[in-house]
């Protein structure tokens, strides 16, 4: 029998003819088999060459693709799978592929092209934001490639980028090192120069819309202490080192974040394992830094030598992340320590709670020691329970509502860090906080859903909620009360453990999108730290009472507390304490010292001068010029505040915000102001004007004058409520002392409440200065910080006043006001103009011109000779406090002087002021010093009017009027 060969197939089959010749008598079953056929191509559509074709089940050999991308197997009839696979592609599989005996079944198949994975690997102590360092190498960083599930490394160009978070140039200039290779390094630069590269960072993307100025969002005081870093800062500062990879045609990146440091609040109790920053003043030539340490089980306060663990110890900026737990001490040169306390996380989510070792925070401070107060304040405020607002629901943590699922299910681990205490993945922290512990538990993060919190362990719903030491640092008891067994050390300032440091908010408050307080504040002047040398006793003696009340954070919490009190004197300055208490001794006639103090010249410590007002109480006469009384232990006291150098802050968060209730320290009520009015109904904004006002007691329309004097220059407040203008609004009451004994006090509490010309918008604005400064948000704000949740810039624009009334409202009252201002700086200006021009001043000491325009508070030891005509152009301004002139004369020169003081450059004819000293004004100079307080009034209140526009254009009409009553000066 001939072999039958099938036409269509051109295949041979022998089977039952092999049967058949070898003698068998079976009947022959000759099978057909079909075709299976079909082209390759990539997701662009092009063919692929040399793909392996393999059927299963395998009955026959796997079939390759062409170049044009086919490919063609036969196999017998049944079903059958196909499976594609080809280098730089990933598999794919054809599932129920029918053949049927001499047909052709078609089957295409597209391949995705393998993914070119890179990964960028860095040392393991980096990992998990682990610290690099500052003035370091950071090396070991290595880029891997795997092309599907091949290791392509070595088969790839590999190039390195070091850039910031956004990608532009990194921090401090860092480039990779070598730039092409698996493996790379990088150089970081100096915490100093990094923090600049930072904060440029920040005003670039927040800051300076609506201002001139570059803020200084990671602040670094001149002067010893450890520094904060918040998690929006960190950012900032953070290393973003990129892996490119180029395989074949296929080009892929890799990369890994790096930080130089970890979040810290610099207060002087902190966790284990995180990062400590010290700082010294910029201005020195050399750093010479030693680190002493303590450790727990210590019986006396001798600390031992620990400066080999300090890194950068010939730097502005030492560091160390602490390994042990115990006391340090941390000395620049010969400067006083700066001491702190490295422990482990507790917690106590309640005052009456038994957590872990049986110990709660309430358990020990009872007594003189004793916490009642603070924990019922913070049990309930906003971070103990979310529910603070509702009494009707129960308390709950945050961490607890959004474990249960009442934030919904987006809530995550990535969420919780600052939802509990001590949350840390730095690999060097393993201090008890919640990730120690979760993990100790085996615990994961669940979804969020009802009964979660319920079967939590116990130890971890101890630290679940924003306790103590969320804000306090960690306060392990057998680490915090140690030091009791030793007075000496007990003594350093380790207890109470209490901050104004805006770090202790910012360690959560400083994350955008939702967390953008912190970042906003940076952005304001509150931040920032120049005024708060008027506030410190070493710069003002004990006037630093009266700066100190509003330009220090320590200053306006214990001027508040007495503030908010109805009592007489409670209005004026930080109030000198009873006699007997607070180590206050009495004053007395033989404390009078000579001479006192030279004006504007450094603090003599010998000679403390006492207020007007605690020497009046003592009933001791006005010391006559250049003597004073001395008050040491007042000095003291106010040092004793953290009114010093050494610990001043600005306005931070705690200033405004009491930070155990979360709620506002003045909220409604002004109090009686040192302004001498009081605002009820004022909402958040009470607490503006209890610092935005004239602050030097109350004027009427009727009020005398008797020397040339400026009003304190944030004059909101009184604008807001219609008050302390000349020519206009409330006279002087029946029988209103006219001195500053106590029963001008009580004149002043019993007339606080009358406002008639209190704005409009004391009614129509809920929360009155905050419902515009801090609720609206002005669009160039929100474009920066978008979104931004609040305005804690506090900066404004005319488009808020749009939202209430219309888009040209504000432009129409600015126009107004301003023209007036105008003319009243012109009208006065040429009366003081022409007095100059007479020729009779011998010569003017004055002060540098600022950037701003306005006159420096530097001044300058030249004289200027002011010939007959010489004077150009006069404008009103002030320096020191007193009202100032800048003139322009002919030649072009430019200069500022006080109108008339004893106390800063002025002019003067020989020894003589030219326009008379206190007491010895001429009747048109009185009132020419009425129109010129008015003028800077209206002026400090800023805003062109709009706070209070009715009233600020009945003073500008009033005083418009008086100054065209004189002639000549």
């Amino acid at each position: 029998m001939e072999p039958t060969f099938l036409k269509r197939t051109g295949t041979l089959l022998l089977a039952g003819l092999f049967a058949a010749a070898c003698g068998g008598n079976s009947t022959t079953t000759l099978t057909v088999p079909g075709t299976v056929s079909g082209k390759v191509t990539n997701a662009s559509k092009a063919a692929v060459a040399g793909v392996v074709v393999t059927p299963n089940p395998a009955s026959v050999p796997a079939a390759t693709t062409d170049s044009s991308g086919n490919y063609s197997l036969q196999l017998p009839p049944g079903n059958f799978s196909l499976t594609f696979t080809a280098a730089n592609y990933e598999p794919a599989t054809a599932s129920g592929v029918s053949v049927s005996a001499g047909a052709t079944t078609t089957v295409n198949q597209q391949l995705s092209a393998s993914t070119l994975v890179v990964t960028v690997t860095v040392p393991d102590a980096l990992k998990s934001g682990g610290p690099a360092g500052f003035s370091t190498t950071v090396s070991g960083i290595t880029a891997s490639a795997v092309l599907g599930t091949t290791d392509v490394t070595s088969a790839s160009t590999i190039t390195w980028a070091v850039t910031d978070s956004d990608g532009g140039s990194a921090p401090g200039g860092a480039a990779p090192s070598p730039a092409t290779g698996a493996t790379t390094s990088f150089q970081v630069a100096d915490f100093e120069t990094l923090r600049q590269a930072a904060n440029a960072w920040l005003n670039a993307r927040y800051g300076t819309t609506g201002t001139d100025n570059a803020f200084d969002y990671i602040q670094a005081p001149e002067r010893d202490q450890l520094l904060s870093i918040g998690p929006q800062q960190l950012d900032a500062l953070a290393f973003v080192v990129t892996a490119t990879v180029t395989n074949g045609g296929r080009t892929s990146t890799g990369s890994a974040t790096i930080v130089p440091a970890t979040i810290t609040s610099g207060v002087n109790e902190l966790p284990l394992g995180m990062m400590a920053i010290g700082n010294a003043p910029s201005t020195l030539t050399s750093y010479s830094w030693t680190l002493g340490f303590l450790p727990m089980t210590a019986t006396d306060a001798t600390f031992t030598d620990a400066t080999s663990q300090l890194q950068g110890a010939t730097t502005k900026n030492p560091y160390i992340v602490p390994t042990q737990e115990g006391v340090y001490k941390l000395t620049q040169g010969t400067d006083a320590p700066i001491y702190f306390r490295i422990a482990t996380y507790h917690g106590a989510p309640s005052e009456t709670s038994t957590v872990i070792d049986g110990t709660s925070c309430a358990s020990c401070h009872t007594g003189t020691h004793a916490l009642t107060d603070k924990f019922t304040a913070w049990s309930g405020s906003a971070h103990a329970n979310y529910n603070w607002q509702n009494p009707m629901a129960p308390p709950e943590s945050l961490f607890e509502f959004g474990l249960d699922g009442g934030i919904g299910p987006h809530y995550s681990e990535s969420c919780i860090q600052c939802h509990v205490v001590g949350y840390s993945k730095v690999p060097t922290a393993v201090n008890g906080g919640f990730d120690d512990r979760a993990k100790a538990e085996a615990w994961n993060f669940p979804t969020p859903a009802p009964g979660n919190w319920a079967a939590l362990p116990a130890d971890l719903q101890a630290l679940g909620a924003i306790e103590c030491e969320s804000c306090h640092g960690p306060l392990e008891p057998t680490d915090h009360s140690q030091p009791e067994g030793i007075p000496a050390l007990f003594a350093l300032p380790l207890a109470p453990v209490a901050s104004m440091s805006a770090g202790v908010c910012m360690n959560c408050h400083d994350e955008f999108p939702f967390h953008d307080i912190g970042p906003l504040w940076s952005a304001s002047p509150h931040a920032q730290t120049d005024l708060t040398a008027e506030a410190t006793v070493e710069n003002r003696g004990t006037t630093a009472a009266h700066c100190g009340r509003c330009h220090a954070g320590e200053g306006f919490v214990a001027y508040v507390a007495q503030q908010q009190q109805p009592t007489a004197g409670a209005w004026g300055l930080i109030a000198r304490p009873a006699v007997g208490t607070n180590g206050i001794a009495a004053l007395t006639a033989a404390s009078l010292c000579t001479p006192a103090p030279p004006a504007g010249q450094a603090i003599d410590p010998n000679c403390i001068c006492a207020q007007t007002a605690d020497y009046q109480a003592a009933g001791l006469p006005k010391p006559t010029p250049p003597a004073c009384y001395h008050d040491p232990t007042y000095y003291a006291y106010l040092n004793g505040l953290g009114l010093n150098n050494a610990t001043v802050h600005s306005q931070t968060c705690q200033t405004c915000h009491n930070p155990h209730t979360t709620t506002l320290r003045v909220d409604d009520t002004t109090g009686v102001t040192a302004a001498g009015f009081s605002v009820s109904g004022a909402g958040a904004g009470a607490l503006c004007m209890v610092c935005h006002n004239t602050r030097n007691g109350v004027v009427f329309a009727d009020s005398a004058v008797t020397t040339w004097s400026a009003p304190h220059t944030p004059s909101q407040g009184d604008i807001f409520a219609g008050r302390n203008a000349y020519f206009f609004g409330k006279v002087t009451p029946s029988g209103f002392p006219a001195s500053t004994d106590p029963t001008y006090n009580t004149a002043i509490l019993n007339a606080s409440t009358d406002l008639p010309n209190l704005a409009v918008h004391a009614k129509e604005v809920p929360d009155t200065c905050a419902g515009c400064h801090v609720w609206i948000v002005p669009p160039d704000v929100q474009a920066q910080f978008s979104p931004a949740s609040t305005n804690h810039t506090f900066r404004t624009t005319p488009e808020v006043c749009a939202q209430c009334h219309g888009s040209d409202l504000a432009a129409q009252v600015a126009s107004q006001v301003d023209g007036k201002m105008t003319d009243l700086g012109n009208t006065v200006g040429v009366l003081f103009m022409n007095r100059l021009n007479v020729g009779d001043l011998d010569a003017a000491k004055y002060d540098t011109l600022a950037a701003d325009g306005t006159i420096s508070d530097t001044p300058t030891a030249s004289a200027v000779t002011i010939a007959a005509g010489s004077v150009q152009s006069v404008v009103l301004s002030t320096v020191h406090g007193s009202p100032a002139l800048i003139v322009t004369l002919t030649d072009g020169t430019v200069f500022g002087a006080a109108i008339s003081s004893t106390s800063a450059p002025t002019f003067k004819k020989g020894g003589a002021l030219v326009f008379g000293a206190t007491g010895a004004l001429t009747p048109a100079q009185k009132t020419v010093a009425s129109c010129v307080y008015n003028y800077l009034f209206i002026q400090g209140g800023g805003a062109h009017g709009y706070h209070n526009p009715a009233y600020v254009n009945g003073v500008l009409d009033a005083t418009l009027a008086q100054a065209a009553t004189v002639s000549a000066l």
